[in-house]
């Protein structure tokens, strides 16, 4: 009987630790993964900036060139 005992005893301290390693691999995988999504986010977040400014940009040099023709003196022939 008291064999039967410490042999349940060690299989489920076996598969307690088993269960603790597979759920701490399984963490770390999901860990991995995530810092791979919020990288790539973050890289599209970024990517979306340097649009949005080159748009600014391109909307104040659209605005000045409309200022400079508005402004010239017209010829009369």
């Amino acid at each position: 009987m008291t064999v039967i005992l410490i042999a349940l005893a060690v299989a489920l301290l076996v598969g307690v630790l088993i269960g603790c390693t597979l759920c701490e691999r399984l963490v770390e995988a999901r860990t991995r993964r995530q810092a791979a999504e919020q990288r790539l986010l973050n890289s599209q977040w970024q990517e979306l900036a340097d649009q949005r400014r080159e748009l600014e940009d391109a909307r104040q040099e659209l605005a000045r060139q409309r200022d400079a023709g508005t402004r010239r003196p017209t010829r009369s022939a």
